[in-house]
């Protein structure tokens, strides 16, 4: 018996297009996509742990950086983040209390297309930060600071 979901010609697996290329993504190898001349103009994507006491000190950064830069976003995917970074969706991304696998390839790929990339080291307090050229020395500054 033939199921109800086979691929006739009035199926929607058949009439589904092909999946539509994001050309944002695909021409970001070598130069930042942000138009943020200055941090004040920095649309920043951030995101928040899952333990309760780092989430509340999050918090707090937010609410100092908030009116510095023009706008704050989160999205709930390091990896996604800063992948925008790259494709200029979000000017700059900062988050500290993750994991490796969060954002080990959205840190590549937002390298690749020209941000500044930071990973978490002792020095930082374990931030990962990325941002163009003209924005990311004073929001690592105002996020440190914030800290």
């Amino acid at each position: 018996m033939q199921s109800s979901l086979a691929r006739s010609p009035t199926s929607s697996a058949a009439r589904r297009s092909p999946p539509r290329r994001d050309s944002a993504l695909e021409s970001t190898v070598g130069r930042s996509r942000s138009r943020a001349a200055a941090t004040s103009q920095a649309l920043v994507a951030t995101g928040f742990s899952y333990r309760a006491r780092v989430r509340s000190h999050q918090g707090e950064v937010v609410r100092r950086l908030l009116p510095e830069v023009r706008d704050i976003r989160c999205f709930g995917s390091a990896a996604l983040e800063l992948s925008w970074v790259a494709a200029g969706r979000v000017d700059a991304y900062f988050e500290r209390d993750i994991k490796l696998w969060d954002y080990a390839a959205g840190s590549l790929i937002a390298d690749e297309a020209g941000a500044v990339v930071e990973l978490p080291c002792p020095e930082n307090d374990g931030l990962v930060i990325a941002a163009p050229p003209a924005v990311f020395d004073d929001l690592r500054l105002i996020v440190q600071h914030a800290a």
